[in-house]
């Protein structure tokens, strides 16, 4: 399972901030910072971060 730590660190790994890859999970930065420092709880949002595309494609739109 993909959890919330996990998400954190691939985030990370990738280079990439939470207000920047908020809008491509459909959610507001505010909701994915809740979610990944477990105020809220959304496996939705956990899998979206897993199977997000590549750093290019995020950073050129």
């Amino acid at each position: 399972m993909f959890t919330r730590e996990l998400a954190k660190v691939e985030l990370k790994r990738r280079g990439w901030s939470y207000r920047r890859v908020a809008p491509k999970l459909g959610v507001t930065y505010q909701h994915l910072s809740e979610v990944l420092n477990g105020k809220r709880e959304s496996r939705r949002l956990l899998r979206a971060i897993a199977i997000l595309p590549h750093a290019e494609e995020v950073r050129s739109s």
